[in-house]
């Protein structure tokens, strides 16, 4: 039996005219615009903590080397005895103690040493990314929707599995140098929440501005 051809014939409106097509607010510039706006702020936030935190005075005790100019100098005098007398003699200073050897597993003799809390979260980060897209192209199926999905909606999580990866690595610092690592990586995630919120609710109020 062959098969009959079918035509679809579209017919004109009995009254009025034909309406044309409209896309839904989050089908169009919106998707593309502002769907990314919690990933904006929350980079924004993380930026002006790092910020902040670098131009931040230390707390706690200063250094060992700031307080070594206020140690007494060691010194000693010759005292000669003539004839009943005692005359004081030259004034000589002691020898500098030699510099205490550095074990090779300290993290303070190696440029990882001067690495402060902010750099560490950023440099945890750029680690972390490329496992969350290739992870996210698993679920999904296709490299470039995972990485799609991960820079431009979840972002704001990875950033958040970012910090506490950020503080384990503190621990590999000396017990001195920590607190002030782990303030800033805890203040660069609030600023990170914080962000992320600003930009749900300007995300929000487009959307209800241009429905």
């Amino acid at each position: 039996m062959a098969r009959q051809k079918i035509e679809v014939c579209v017919h004109p409106p009995e009254r009025r005219q034909r309406r044309g097509v409209v896309l839904h607010a989050a089908c169009s510039c919106c998707c593309c615009c502002c769907c990314c706006l919690h990933v904006v702020g929350s980079l924004v936030g993380a930026v002006v903590a790092s910020v902040r935190s670098e131009r931040m005075p230390p707390r706690g005790p200063l250094p060992f080397d700031a307080l070594k100019k206020f140690e007494p100098h060691n010194h000693s005098t010759e005292v000669s005895i003539t004839g009943g007398h005692t005359e004081a003699g030259k004034v000589t200073t002691a020898p500098p103690l030699p510099p205490q050897p550095i074990p090779p597993w300290d993290i303070r003799i190696t440029a990882a040493g001067k690495l402060s809390g902010a750099g560490l979260y950023w440099l945890t980060l750029f680690m972390v990314t490329p496992i969350a897209c290739a992870v996210a192209s698993i679920g999904f199926g296709s490299l470039s929707s995972g990485i799609l999905v991960v820079l431009f909606i979840l972002f704001p999580a990875v950033q958040l599995a970012a910090s506490p990866v950020a503080a384990l690595l503190v621990l590999l610092w000396p017990p001195e140098d920590r607190p002030p690592r782990w303030r800033a990586i805890v203040r660069i995630a609030a600023y990170t929440l914080f962000g992320t919120f600003v930009g749900l609710l300007a995300l929000g109020a487009f959307c209800l501005m241009i429905r």
